[in-house]
Parts: C-alpha cells; structure tokens; sequence
C-alpha cells in the first residue's frame, strides 16, 4: 500500500543539514527514502531558528594562503548553489547565508 513504511528503504527523521543530506545520498544510491520533519521546512536550526552563519568549516592555509573548507559533499553543493543565486557570503561573513533561500 504506497505510503506505509514498507513502501521507503530507508526513513530519516529530522530535516536538518544532516538528514537532507542522508535522504538524498540515499536517493542518489537507488534507495527510496522518506524524510520526515517536525516543522513545515528542512534546515534545522540555521532556518528554524535563525542560526547564520555556519562556522567552523572554513580554513586558510598558512603556506598558500588559500581559503578552503573543511566540509565537502552535500554541504558543498549546498553552499555552492547559494552562492550562484547570491544567498551565501557577504561582506560580514564569508559563511553568512540567506536562510529564507536555504
């Protein structure tokens, strides 16, 4: 019967940055995930209770002094598809992001 548990491979629970990120790398493996979410959007803490700018994951290399990040994957594509649409980075915070967008 489609919509009862025996109709997913796999059920997520939370839709914060890290259960985006396992139902859709469950997705792009074949699986069927459901994910489910407390509130009426995905985002967790960043769009639930505005908590910008994600810290933590930026470096610069003191040899080279290049900026780079920590994180790579899902979160990579996540903020590299903000930046296109001008929803992360600004003048205060190179991790500030438009929360609305994400």
């Amino acid at each position: 019967m489609p919509g009862d548990s025996s109709s997913f491979d796999v059920i997520v629970c939370g839709g914060g940055p890290s259960g985006v990120a396992a139902a859709l790398a469950a997705a792009r493996r074949g699986a069927r995930p459901l994910l489910l979410e407390r509130y009426g959007f995905c985002g967790g803490m960043a769009t639930a209770a505005l908590v910008n700018p994600w810290a933590g994951h930026e470096f610069t290399d003191p040899a080279t002094r290049r900026k780079g990040s920590l994180i790579g994957g899902i979160f990579r594509e996540i903020c590299v598809a903000l930046r296109a649409r001008g929803g992360f980075g600004s003048t205060l915070s190179a991790s500030a992001f438009d929360e609305e967008l994400l």
